[in-house]
């Protein structure tokens, strides 16, 4: 195998004929007589691919048949033709794993941001905090209250989960009066409250 490097290009091409100094102009990998290995036109044949699959596979073709009819002649100006499919090999198979990483991420992000529908009350929003009203400061026979949550805590559950029963949404201002313990006057009336259960 003979290799060119750039100082002797124009020497060999002079020498070498119309067609062989035609294909040395045109910075090819590599030739012979019946075959030229140009990485830059295999470049263009990728684009008209649509799949990576695609791509991947007619790299592993040139690679094969140029491994399998190696050219006579070698530029010492372009790097090997089987080497720089490999490289686009890799590139592709790097770039395919980085768009499936961002896809699932993308997907995660979709169902995590997926509204989950609010719960319509069918009752006054009065009785309804009650329950969270009792719940919260009502104590187990350990001395903790049933739930251990503040007050806005309660209020933000309550406005990002519930409508009132009119399908409206539920104002925070009035959740945290009913839940004032100087405000019973704003819950039901102690026949109409929510008890706790002794089981509980």
């Amino acid at each position: 195998m003979i290799e060119i490097d750039h100082k002797r290009q124009s020497f060999q091409a002079s020498s070498l004929g119309n067609h062989r100094r035609d294909l040395l102009l045109k910075n090819v990998n590599g030739f012979s007589d019946k075959k030229a290995y140009c990485f830059t036109a295999v470049k263009n044949q990728l684009t008209d691919l649509a799949t990576h699959e695609e791509k991947i596979e007619l790299l592993q073709d040139q690679i094969f048949e140029y491994r399998q009819d190696s050219p006579d002649f070698v530029s010492l100006k372009e790097k090997a033709f089987d080497v720089l499919c490999e490289l686009e090999i890799e590139k592709l198979e790097k770039k395919e794993l980085i768009q499936q990483k961002a896809a699932q991420r993308k997907s995660r992000n979709s169902s995590a941001t997926v509204p989950v529908p609010k719960i319509k009350l069918n009752c006054n929003l009065n009785y309804f905090v009650d329950i969270f009203f009792h719940l919260s400061t009502k104590k187990t026979s350990s001395g903790d209250p049933y739930i251990d949550a503040t007050p806005m805590q309660i209020a933000n559950f309550l406005d990002q989960n519930f409508l009132d029963k009119n399908g409206d949404k539920i104002s925070q201002a009035s959740i945290l009066t009913f839940l004032d313990p100087n405000r019973p006057d704003k819950r039901p009336k102690h026949t109409k409250s929510f008890r706790l259960g002794d089981d509980l």
